[in-house]
Parts: structure tokens; C-alpha cells; sequence
């Protein structure tokens, strides 16, 4: 389940079956400078829709099944693409516009207190050794690529967080807070993060 906040900066957060998959996370996007979801954004228009698909697949199966509850929330500057799944959400933002724009992220990602998280950093992007620790071991400014798996606290289950349809769009990184979660950054093909 995704919830959307009221009120106040745009906030959301990821539950299945009761469970906190991702506690109350800032969502946000940045073009130009300029953060679209900043102060209090209220949706213009709230569009919920279905996803029931079948296509043909290599592997294990045949047929891949493609079922999704889905929403559009349009605001004023940008629209968030919602799509949540059995196993998986996933969401987008979509800022109108043409021409060349530099985007960047203002989306953060917050961890249940007690979660165990398997991460690696930058160094050798996506080939890097894994390391475990509790998310109040990581440290502030600490940087991860994706995807970061996590145990949910007890008997939760595990969740990931990763990306994906990065046509035309910097890959992600993760950069901790120190306090169980952190913001989504761009990460652009130069020597330095930001």
C-alpha cells in the first residue's frame, strides 16, 4: 500500500500487510534548482486506474503477468506516477517541460528502526562486496548504490530499494542521514557525487 500525505511537503510511505516497509520519506523532484514538490503541494487531480496484462516472456514462464493498482496525482509543476503491485511499488515523477533541463532528486528513503541492510558504496558501482549492518550503524553521509536490500525488524519480510526505466535520466545513489534513511541523489557519469 502506498499513502500519500496531507498537507504539509509531499511525504509518503509503504506498508504491506500492516507492516512498515517504509516509514513516512519525504518525495520529491528538482528541476533546474528548483524543487517542484517544495512547500505544500495540493493534488489538482487524483486519476486511480488498473494495470491487467499478459506478455509473453523468456525463462521459467511463458506468460508474465503484469497486475497493479495505479494512481496519478497531478500538481500544479509535476504529476507522481504511483504503481503498486503484490510484491513491489514503484513510482515516477513526470515534470512537463521541453528543452534541456537538469533534473536531480528530492526523495528520500526512511528504514523502519531495527532494519539489518545489505549495501555496498560507490567504489565499483554495482560490483562492489555487500556489507550488513543495522541501519543506526550506518553513518551519516555514508553512500550506497542499488540496489540496498533490508530485513524489515521481526518477522516483516525483505524489501529492496532500486531503479529502473533510467533512459535519458542519471543512475541513483543513496546517501544516509544517520538517522535510518536518506535522500535520493542523481548520481551523473563525473568524477565526484552529487
Amino acid at each position: 500500500m502506498f499513502e500519500r500525505s496531507d498537507g504539509g511537503p509531499l511525504r509518503y510511505r509503504i506498508l504491506r500487510d500492516g507492516i512498515t516497509v517504509l516509514d513516512w520519506s519525504r518525495a520529491g523532484i528538482v528541476v533546474d534548482g528548483v524543487d517542484l514538490a517544495a512547500g505544500n503541494p495540493v493534488p489538482l487531480l487524483e486519476a486511480p486506474d488498473k494495470t491487467w496484462e499478459d506478455y509473453p516472456t523468456r525463462g521459467v514462464h511463458a506468460v508474465g503477468h503484469d497486475r497493479s493498482n495505479n494512481a496519478i496525482f497531478r500538481f500544479d509543476r509535476f504529476s507522481l506516477d504511483v504503481r503498486v503491485f503484490d510484491d513491489g511499488v514503484g513510482f515516477r515523477f513526470a515534470a512537463p517541460g521541453s528543452g534541456s533541463r537538469v533534473p536531480d532528486e528530492a526523495t528520500t528513503f526512511l528504514l523502519p528502526k531495527g532494519s539489518t541492510t545489505w549495501s555496498h558504496d560507490l567504489h565499483m558501482h554495482y560490483e562492489s562486496q555487500y556489507v550488513k549492518r543495522a541501519i543506526e550503524d550506518v553513518p551519516a553521509g555514508d553512500w550506497a548504490a542499488p540496489p540496498v536490500t533490508y530485513k524489515l525488524p521481526g518477522d516483516g519480510g525483505y524489501a529492496s530499494i532500486t531503479e529502473a526505466a533510467l533512459t535519458g535520466y542519471a543512475g541513483m545513489a543513496l546517501q544516509a542521514d544517520g538517522r535510518g534513511g536518506g535522500p535520493a541523489k542523481a548520481h551523473r557519469p563525473s568524477p565526484r557525487v552529487i
